[in-house]
């Protein structure tokens, strides 16, 4: 897809597996992005492969479950699924271990919320 394709519409829908975040390889830059999410059933991890997308491939995409070494990232986009008005405790945890270089690098948040629970793109989808 076409970055500006991206950018106008965000209407694609990438079925992927549990563990496809780590199979993203991000394309060299000079400043090294990375995009780090903390989800439930997926949403925010899919937000996160179109930002990525989006920025033109350069970013790095990364589960905070794979607790990633962000000290070796220049820039990071910090997003999260909310429930019950929290983030899961994974990318809570992750963030607090590292908080004095996250603050220096993010350089923005995203949330996702509404999937109520299910899985993305089957039972959402039906109803």
């Amino acid at each position: 897809m076409e970055r500006r394709t991206f950018l106008a519409g965000m209407s694609a829908a990438y079925p992927m597996s549990a563990a496809a975040s780590s199979q993203f390889t991000a394309v060299p830059s000079k400043e090294k992005w990375a995009v780090v999410f903390g989800t439930w059933c997926g949403s925010a991890r899919d937000a996160g492969m179109w930002i990525s997308e989006g920025m033109g491939g350069i970013a790095a995409v990364f589960d905070a479950r794979q607790r990633p070494d962000l000290k070796a990232y220049d820039h990071l986009v910090i997003g999260t699924a909310i429930r019950a008005g929290k983030g899961p405790e994974e990318l809570e945890s992750l963030i607090q271990a590292n908080i004095g270089m996250v603050k220096a690098r993010v350089r923005a948040y995203y949330a996702v919320c509404g999937n109520g629970g299910d899985r993305p793109w089957v039972a959402t989808q039906q109803q």
